[in-house]
């Protein structure tokens, strides 16, 4: 995190540092208070996220994180809101066809232009239908 920030020889300084992203004040004076702020790693399994990507590293946009979060929480993750719920684009193939959504994402289809069109089609293609409609009650899209 320092040297990602702090060091413009880091490799990685271009995707930190580079952009402006800085590490909170109070933890640069010690690993005690970012341990007060932050606390410590649950499991092995976890290591540092921040929750907006363009922010810094300060209190209340940090957390120790799963790799699975982290995976989900990149800069070039796209999600797809409908009815004020976001989901991660990449849970899609679970119900559609992966090219479709890209295409459909691609052509500037909002969330909600992309479900009500994924629901549409599945409603008229009986094929596989009832694991898809299982799908999207699942994700929350249907009652």
């Amino acid at each position: 995190m320092l040297h990602r920030c702090g060091n413009q020889n880091n490799p990685h300084y271009s995707d930190y540092g580079g952009r402006g992203i800085t590490v909170c004040d109070r933890w640069l004076v010690s690993v005690e208070n970012f341990i007060a702020d932050v606390g410590r790693k649950p499991s092995p399994a976890h290591s540092l996220d921040r929750i907006d990507n363009d922010g810094n590293y300060a209190p209340g946009n940090l957390r120790l994180a799963s790799q699975q979060q982290q995976v989900n929480n990149r800069r070039n993750t796209v999600y797809v809101t409908y009815q004020e719920t976001r989901i991660l684009a990449s849970q899609f193939p679970l119900v559609f066809h992966p090219s479709w959504t890209d295409r459909l994402i691609r052509k500037g289809f909002t969330g909600e232009q992309i479900i009500a069109t994924a629901v549409r089609s599945v409603q008229l293609r009986r094929k596989h239908w009832r694991r898809r409609m299982l799908v999207l009650k699942r994700l929350g899209f249907m009652t």
